[in-house]
């Protein structure tokens, strides 16, 4: 929830803050770190990091909870102040909430779901790829070169081409030459 009011990048001319204080965001951050942290401490106490057949780092979600976790702790410790990496430490705030996700197990099968529908949704649009290609060669062999038109009426295809040709009185009186196109 806090997220909403915490702004992407401080430094944007003429932005409205939000209404929350500057304290307030700070420490509600600090408190989140410090609580992650601590369940991080203890799930690796208690499965061990990688050596253990049920390891914390074996996991893909806790991977990802991992990744958030070091992101925000390099964000808090203020290693890159000011420069573009701390911007973009910023932007792995977006990330916290997946780590209320792998909480939730409904949220977690439809996740998995949808990562799992990947190659598939991957194959049909090579597939699509493919007959656009083929359809459009085709489209270019049976009508390629027979859509254009004059710029006067009077020459129309086949012959039209031929008689498109010279120059003609335009709506304004001009004199103008006759294209195809």
């Amino acid at each position: 929830v806090f997220l909403v009011f915490d702004p992407p990048a401080r430094d944007i001319p003429n932005y409205q803050f939000p209404t929350l204080d500057e304290i307030v965001l700070t420490s509600w951050s600090t408190a989140s770190l410090a609580i992650f942290l601590v369940e991080f401490v203890v799930r690796v106490v208690s499965y061990g990091l990688l050596q253990t057949k049920y390891a914390y780092l074996k996991n893909g979600w806790n991977q990802m909870d991992f990744t958030v976790l070091v992101l925000s702790t390099v964000e808090a410790t203020g290693i890159f102040q000011g420069g573009a990496f701390s911007r973009v430490l910023r932007l792995s705030r977006t990330l916290r909430p997946l780590r209320l996700m792998k909480r939730n197990q409904g949220m977690r099968v439809v996740i998995d779901a949808l990562i799992t529908t990947l190659p598939p949704v991957g194959y049909v649009m090579i597939f699509w790829s493919f007959s656009l290609v083929v359809f459009g060669i085709i489209g270019k062999g049976l009508l390629g070169n027979k859509l254009y038109s004059c710029t006067t009426p009077g020459a129309e295809f086949p012959a039209g081409r031929l008689e498109c040709a010279g120059l003609h009185v335009n709506d304004a009186g001009w004199m103008a030459p006759r294209s195809w196109h």
